[in-house]
Protein backbone atom coordinates (compact mmCIF):
# COMPACT_ATOMS: atom_id res chain seq x y z
CA UNK A 1 0.00 0.00 0.00
CA UNK A 2 2.88 2.47 1.02
CA UNK A 3 4.80 1.72 -2.15
CA UNK A 4 2.15 2.53 -4.64
CA UNK A 5 1.09 5.36 -3.05
CA UNK A 6 4.79 6.72 -3.41
CA UNK A 7 4.79 5.67 -6.79
CA UNK A 8 1.64 7.61 -7.68
CA UNK A 9 3.23 10.40 -6.06
CA UNK A 10 6.14 10.07 -7.81
CA UNK A 11 4.77 9.95 -10.89
CA UNK A 12 2.47 12.85 -10.29
CA UNK A 13 6.11 15.03 -9.40
CA UNK A 14 7.61 13.71 -13.01
CA UNK A 15 4.76 14.69 -14.96
CA UNK A 16 4.67 18.25 -13.41
CA UNK A 17 8.21 18.48 -13.66
CA UNK A 18 7.38 17.69 -17.35
CA UNK A 19 5.02 19.88 -17.96
CA UNK A 20 6.97 22.54 -16.49
CA UNK A 21 9.97 21.90 -18.88
CA UNK A 22 7.43 21.59 -21.83
CA UNK A 23 6.35 25.33 -20.76
CA UNK A 24 10.00 26.72 -20.50
CA UNK A 25 10.33 25.02 -23.57
CA UNK A 26 7.81 26.81 -25.42
CA UNK A 27 8.78 29.73 -23.97
CA UNK A 28 12.52 29.92 -24.74
CA UNK A 29 10.94 28.94 -28.38
CA UNK A 30 9.14 31.89 -28.45
CA UNK A 31 11.25 34.08 -27.13
CA UNK A 32 14.17 32.96 -29.44
CA UNK A 33 11.84 32.98 -32.48
CA UNK A 34 11.92 36.89 -32.05
CA UNK A 35 15.34 38.28 -33.79
CA UNK A 36 17.36 40.84 -31.92
CA UNK A 37 17.84 43.72 -34.04
CA UNK A 38 21.13 43.98 -32.74
CA UNK A 39 22.50 41.17 -34.10
CA UNK A 40 22.47 43.41 -37.48
CA UNK A 41 25.80 45.32 -37.92
CA UNK A 42 25.71 48.96 -36.91
CA UNK A 43 28.13 51.22 -38.64
CA UNK A 44 29.67 53.80 -36.24
CA UNK A 45 31.85 57.00 -37.77
CA UNK A 46 33.90 58.98 -36.43
CA UNK A 47 37.04 61.53 -36.80
CA UNK A 48 40.62 60.45 -36.65
CA UNK A 49 41.65 63.90 -35.30
CA UNK A 50 40.70 65.94 -32.30
CA UNK A 51 38.61 68.55 -34.49
CA UNK A 52 36.87 70.00 -31.19
CA UNK A 53 36.76 73.68 -30.70
CA UNK A 54 34.81 76.19 -28.47
CA UNK A 55 31.55 74.55 -28.76
CA UNK A 56 32.60 71.19 -28.84
CA UNK A 57 33.35 69.10 -31.74
CA UNK A 58 33.43 70.04 -35.01
CA UNK A 59 31.85 67.97 -38.34
CA UNK A 60 34.56 65.55 -39.80
CA UNK A 61 35.99 66.68 -43.37
CA UNK A 62 36.06 63.82 -45.29
CA UNK A 63 39.83 62.88 -44.85
CA UNK A 64 39.38 62.62 -41.19
CA UNK A 65 36.18 60.47 -41.43
CA UNK A 66 36.64 56.71 -40.44
CA UNK A 67 34.12 54.25 -39.21
CA UNK A 68 34.04 50.89 -36.80
CA UNK A 69 31.19 48.33 -37.01
CA UNK A 70 29.79 46.77 -33.94
CA UNK A 71 27.73 43.78 -33.21
CA UNK A 72 25.56 43.59 -29.97
CA UNK A 73 23.71 45.55 -27.92
CA UNK A 74 26.74 45.98 -25.67
CA UNK A 75 28.82 46.70 -28.15
CA UNK A 76 26.73 48.89 -29.80
CA UNK A 77 25.57 50.68 -27.33
CA UNK A 78 28.19 51.47 -24.75
CA UNK A 79 28.03 54.33 -23.11
CA UNK A 80 31.92 54.10 -22.50
CA UNK A 81 32.67 54.03 -25.95
CA UNK A 82 34.15 57.64 -27.56
CA UNK A 83 33.15 56.53 -30.75
CA UNK A 84 29.59 56.11 -29.49
CA UNK A 85 29.92 59.01 -27.13
CA UNK A 86 31.49 61.91 -28.46
CA UNK A 87 32.31 60.77 -32.22
CA UNK A 88 35.87 60.36 -31.17
CA UNK A 89 38.50 57.20 -32.26
CA UNK A 90 38.57 54.67 -30.08
CA UNK A 91 40.81 54.44 -27.26
CA UNK A 92 40.86 58.07 -26.54
CA UNK A 93 38.92 60.26 -23.84
CA UNK A 94 35.52 62.36 -24.64
CA UNK A 95 36.46 65.71 -23.36
CA UNK A 96 33.78 67.73 -21.40
CA UNK A 97 33.20 70.11 -24.46
CA UNK A 98 32.89 66.42 -26.27
CA UNK A 99 30.09 65.78 -24.26
CA UNK A 100 28.42 68.66 -23.93
CA UNK A 101 28.12 69.27 -27.72
CA UNK A 102 27.19 65.48 -28.17
CA UNK A 103 24.81 65.64 -24.80
CA UNK A 104 24.87 65.13 -21.14
CA UNK A 105 21.82 64.26 -18.79
CA UNK A 106 19.45 62.47 -20.91
CA UNK A 107 21.49 61.11 -24.09
CA UNK A 108 20.18 60.04 -27.23
CA UNK A 109 20.37 56.40 -28.78
CA UNK A 110 19.19 54.97 -31.78
CA UNK A 111 19.75 53.11 -34.94
CA UNK A 112 18.11 52.78 -38.70
CA UNK A 113 18.10 49.81 -40.04
CA UNK A 114 17.92 49.99 -43.76
CA UNK A 115 16.75 46.95 -46.00
CA UNK A 116 18.35 43.73 -46.38
CA UNK A 117 16.89 40.74 -48.48
CA UNK A 118 13.32 41.70 -47.46
CA UNK A 119 12.12 42.50 -43.79
CA UNK A 120 14.52 43.45 -41.57
CA UNK A 121 15.25 41.53 -39.60
CA UNK A 122 12.49 39.52 -40.38
CA UNK A 123 8.94 39.12 -39.68
CA UNK A 124 9.61 38.47 -36.11
CA UNK A 125 11.85 41.32 -34.45
CA UNK A 126 12.59 42.46 -31.07
CA UNK A 127 14.40 45.85 -29.56
CA UNK A 128 15.87 46.29 -25.99
CA UNK A 129 14.67 49.16 -23.91
CA UNK A 130 17.06 49.15 -20.89
CA UNK A 131 16.36 50.68 -17.76
CA UNK A 132 16.88 54.68 -17.59
CA UNK A 133 14.88 55.09 -20.89
CA UNK A 134 13.28 58.16 -20.84
CA UNK A 135 10.94 58.17 -24.04
CA UNK A 136 11.63 55.67 -27.06
CA UNK A 137 9.97 55.80 -30.57
CA UNK A 138 9.53 52.95 -33.17
CA UNK A 139 8.06 53.33 -37.08
CA UNK A 140 8.52 51.10 -39.37
CA UNK A 141 8.45 52.33 -43.29
CA UNK A 142 8.40 51.54 -46.92
CA UNK A 143 5.01 50.34 -47.26
CA UNK A 144 2.99 51.84 -49.69
CA UNK A 145 0.11 54.00 -48.79
CA UNK A 146 -2.86 51.35 -49.07
CA UNK A 147 -0.95 48.65 -47.99
CA UNK A 148 -2.23 46.03 -45.41
CA UNK A 149 0.72 45.71 -43.43
CA UNK A 150 -0.20 45.31 -39.58
CA UNK A 151 1.61 44.73 -36.44
CA UNK A 152 1.15 43.00 -32.96
CA UNK A 153 3.65 44.04 -29.86
CA UNK A 154 4.69 43.47 -26.71
CA UNK A 155 6.87 44.60 -24.11
CA UNK A 156 8.47 41.99 -21.61
CA UNK A 157 7.09 39.31 -23.61
CA UNK A 158 6.05 37.82 -27.10
CA UNK A 159 2.41 38.67 -27.99
CA UNK A 160 -0.29 36.10 -27.08
CA UNK A 161 -2.98 37.62 -29.27
CA UNK A 162 -4.12 36.20 -32.50
CA UNK A 163 -4.26 38.32 -35.81
CA UNK A 164 -7.66 38.80 -37.76
CA UNK A 165 -8.48 36.08 -40.21
CA UNK A 166 -8.56 39.27 -42.56
CA UNK A 167 -7.59 42.81 -42.90
CA UNK A 168 -10.83 44.47 -43.48
CA UNK A 169 -11.59 43.63 -39.66
CA UNK A 170 -9.20 46.35 -38.68
CA UNK A 171 -11.57 48.76 -40.43
CA UNK A 172 -15.03 47.42 -38.72
CA UNK A 173 -13.49 47.15 -35.47
CA UNK A 174 -17.00 47.62 -33.51
CA UNK A 175 -18.14 44.16 -34.98
CA UNK A 176 -15.10 42.19 -33.67
CA UNK A 177 -14.57 43.00 -29.89
CA UNK A 178 -13.30 39.74 -28.93
CA UNK A 179 -10.01 40.94 -31.15
CA UNK A 180 -10.76 44.80 -30.43
CA UNK A 181 -11.55 45.14 -26.59
CA UNK A 182 -13.70 48.39 -26.78
CA UNK A 183 -11.48 49.29 -23.60
CA UNK A 184 -8.52 49.07 -25.96
CA UNK A 185 -9.90 50.09 -29.47
CA UNK A 186 -12.18 52.79 -29.11
CA UNK A 187 -11.78 54.02 -32.67
CA UNK A 188 -9.55 53.53 -35.83
CA UNK A 189 -7.40 55.84 -34.67
CA UNK A 190 -5.65 53.73 -31.64
CA UNK A 191 -4.17 51.38 -34.66
CA UNK A 192 -2.26 54.68 -35.73
CA UNK A 193 -1.13 56.12 -32.41
CA UNK A 194 1.89 55.02 -31.05
CA UNK A 195 2.01 53.19 -27.75
CA UNK A 196 3.64 54.10 -24.79
CA UNK A 197 6.23 51.44 -22.79
CA UNK A 198 3.81 51.22 -19.72
CA UNK A 199 0.75 50.38 -22.66
CA UNK A 200 2.62 47.60 -24.26
CA UNK A 201 4.09 46.47 -20.94
CA UNK A 202 0.60 45.75 -19.69
CA UNK A 203 -1.43 44.24 -22.98
CA UNK A 204 -0.46 42.92 -26.78
CA UNK A 205 -1.46 46.11 -29.40
CA UNK A 206 -2.23 46.20 -32.90
CA UNK A 207 -0.90 49.09 -35.26
CA UNK A 208 -1.59 49.14 -38.54
CA UNK A 209 -0.65 51.27 -41.96
CA UNK A 210 -1.17 54.80 -42.18
CA UNK A 211 0.05 56.36 -45.39
CA UNK A 212 3.41 53.80 -45.76
CA UNK A 213 4.63 53.68 -42.55
CA UNK A 214 3.62 51.75 -38.39
CA UNK A 215 3.98 53.71 -35.50
CA UNK A 216 4.37 51.23 -32.64
CA UNK A 217 6.05 53.13 -29.73
CA UNK A 218 5.92 56.73 -29.24
CA UNK A 219 6.82 58.41 -26.16
CA UNK A 220 6.81 57.08 -22.65
CA UNK A 221 7.51 57.00 -18.77
CA UNK A 222 10.77 56.59 -17.91
CA UNK A 223 11.45 52.88 -17.65
CA UNK A 224 12.48 51.25 -14.31
CA UNK A 225 13.16 48.39 -15.19
CA UNK A 226 14.78 46.61 -19.13
CA UNK A 227 13.05 45.06 -21.56
CA UNK A 228 12.34 43.27 -24.77
CA UNK A 229 9.80 44.93 -27.11
CA UNK A 230 8.50 42.27 -29.72
CA UNK A 231 6.88 42.90 -32.64
CA UNK A 232 5.40 41.17 -34.96
CA UNK A 233 4.83 41.93 -39.23
CA UNK A 234 2.21 40.71 -40.83
CA UNK A 235 1.41 41.74 -44.12
CA UNK A 236 -2.28 40.25 -45.54
CA UNK A 237 -1.93 40.27 -49.02
CA UNK A 238 -0.13 42.95 -51.02
CA UNK A 239 3.37 42.12 -50.85
CA UNK A 240 4.76 45.30 -49.18
CA UNK A 241 7.71 44.48 -47.42
CA UNK A 242 9.50 46.88 -44.27
CA UNK A 243 12.13 48.61 -45.36
CA UNK A 244 13.50 50.69 -43.11
CA UNK A 245 13.22 50.37 -38.96
CA UNK A 246 13.87 53.58 -37.52
CA UNK A 247 14.42 53.36 -33.64
CA UNK A 248 15.53 55.73 -31.15
CA UNK A 249 15.36 56.27 -27.54
CA UNK A 250 16.65 58.07 -24.59
CA UNK A 251 18.14 57.70 -21.47
CA UNK A 252 19.30 59.19 -18.49
CA UNK A 253 23.23 59.07 -18.35
CA UNK A 254 23.75 57.83 -15.20
CA UNK A 255 20.46 55.39 -14.21
CA UNK A 256 21.44 53.76 -18.13
CA UNK A 257 25.23 53.56 -17.27
CA UNK A 258 24.86 52.25 -14.01
CA UNK A 259 22.51 49.69 -15.35
CA UNK A 260 24.87 48.79 -18.35
CA UNK A 261 28.14 48.71 -15.97
CA UNK A 262 26.07 45.88 -13.69
CA UNK A 263 24.07 44.08 -16.58
CA UNK A 264 24.52 40.55 -17.36
CA UNK A 265 25.32 39.90 -21.34
CA UNK A 266 24.82 36.59 -23.45
CA UNK A 267 27.85 35.37 -25.45
CA UNK A 268 25.75 37.35 -28.17
CA UNK A 269 26.33 41.09 -26.46
CA UNK A 270 22.72 40.83 -25.75
CA UNK A 271 21.53 42.04 -22.24
CA UNK A 272 20.90 38.38 -20.52
CA UNK A 273 17.21 38.98 -18.31
CA UNK A 274 16.88 35.67 -17.18
CA UNK A 275 19.68 36.84 -14.22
Amino acid sequence: MSTKKISKKTNFTIILASLFLSLFSFSATANSAYESVYQSPLKLSYCSSNTTGQYGVYPCTTSYLHSVTYTGFKNQWNPHDPVHRCGQAPGTTCSEKDLESHGKGVVAYGRTLMERDGNIPGDLFRYYLPKGTTAAELTLFGLSGDSTGATLARLGSPPTSKFPDNFDQFNDLTKYPEIFPPALYPDMRTFWNGKTPQQLKQNDWFAINQGGHITVLANGLPLTEGSWLYVYFKNYDDGSKITQHSFSWFADDKIYTDWYDNASWLSNGDPDDST
